[in-house]
């Protein structure tokens, strides 16, 4: 499975721009204003909102002032919490052993080193991060 260029790709942008929103305004928002406000279809706004509710990302609030808001604070959620939002892991190339060349592969050590190496990146960069900039890697360079 190529995660970086599959179908959740569009739900982990989508997701980051409602998550940063929730944590600027700081305040319940109701699906019809994030949607309005990002520039997103209610429907699709919806979608997103029910996988980060179910993965305990956002919450929502009953009532005349309710909405969504964070259900943690936006240095407690990693961009691989949104990720794993849509997806049950980081992998970037799915290697099985039902591939023929699986037993002599020796690229399949290499996407096996990047998927983790994301993982660890994703991990440590947070949504306060992301929503004020200040986020950095480093990349170490190999021998």
């Amino acid at each position: 499975m190529l995660w970086m260029f599959g179908k959740c790709q569009k739900h982990v942008r989508y997701a980051l721009r409602l998550l940063m929103r929730l944590s600027l305004e700081n305040r319940p928002m109701s699906s019809s204003e994030l949607a309005e406000k990002e520039h997103i279809t209610r429907s699709f706004t919806l979608k997103v909102l029910h996988y980060l509710k179910r993965s305990g990302l956002v919450s929502s609030i009953k009532g005349k002032n309710g909405g969504f808001v964070l259900a943690r604070s936006a240095d407690e959620i990693s961009f691989l919490d949104i990720i794993r939002a849509f997806e049950k892991d980081l992998v970037i190339v799915d290697c099985s052993n039902r591939c023929e060349n699986y037993k002599h592969c020796r690229a399949k050590y290499f996407w096996s080193w990047l998927s983790d190496h994301l993982k660890e990146m994703f991990s440590s960069i947070t949504l306060k991060d992301i929503a004020s900039g200040s986020f950095a890697f480093q990349c170490e360079k190999l021998p």
